[in-house]
């Protein structure tokens, strides 16, 4: 009942966050980036620099440059941006027309090229379409999706969006090939990877740092066992 009610709270601070600092152009990585009102912003926000982290690491031993890349959910673009700019070959989507549209305008604010689609998950993906990596720094809280501004924070009552996502990276993922996550200790973290489990899902907790007071973040690795 506590987490329910902090997270409650944490939702209506990324409302006024974005609120008030929407409709702006911000520095972040090196990066150039339009963050309009509804898309979800990188900044100070903790959980897409537990990616960027991973992904600085991951090209410190020369391993990202001609990687296929899935950006699901990609935002304002910022991920699937900076994995562009190392040398990746980048698909990035979102549900929200908004922020398909923001992440190509970032995309050519930063001059790189990638193929930015809208659609719910992987519903505008052909089929063959297959990545070495795919990335999700999905929206964590069980409440139902409304609208733009929402889908920067609701994952449907059940979790529902990570779970579909499970899913469906299942057929999307290369061989040797893994997705990235984060996730909050706020939300049922344990549900949430139970179910990977049961989808034959291998789980590595990469990063573990703390985020708002008396949270954790964490940036998993899931790889289809053999």
């Amino acid at each position: 009942m506590f987490k329910k009610f902090y997270w409650q709270i944490i939702i209506l601070l990324i409302k006024i966050y974005n609120t008030l600092l929407g409709n702006a152009v911000r520095y972040y990585r090196g990066m150039k980036l339009y963050l309009p009102k509804n898309v979800f912003s990188p900044i100070r926000t903790l959980t897409t620099d537990l990616i960027l982290d991973y992904i600085d690491a991951f090209e410190n031993d020369n391993k990202l440059h001609g990687k296929v890349i899935c950006d699901m959910g990609t935002g304002s673009g910022a991920i699937a941006i900076y994995c562009a700019k190392k040398g990746a070959k980048v698909i990035a989507s979102d549900i929200s027309f908004l922020a398909a549209r923001t992440a190509k305008l970032n995309s050519r604010l930063n001059k790189v090229n990638l193929d930015i689609r809208e659609c719910d998950l992987f519903d505008c993906y052909v089929p063959g379409e297959e990545f070495d990596i795919i990335i999700f720094n999905p929206p964590f809280f069980p409440v139902r999706i409304k609208n733009d501004s929402s889908a920067m924070y609701a994952s449907g009552e059940n979790y529902d969006t990570i779970i579909r996502f499970f899913v469906q990276s299942k057929k999307r993922l290369r061989e040797n090939g893994f997705v990235l996550i984060t996730l909050s200790s706020l939300i049922q973290t344990e549900l949430i990877l139970g179910a990977a489990k049961k989808l034959g899902y291998s789980i590595e907790k990469i990063y573990e740092r703390k985020g708002m007071p008396l949270e954790k973040l964490y940036l998993y690795k899931l790889s289809l066992t053999s």
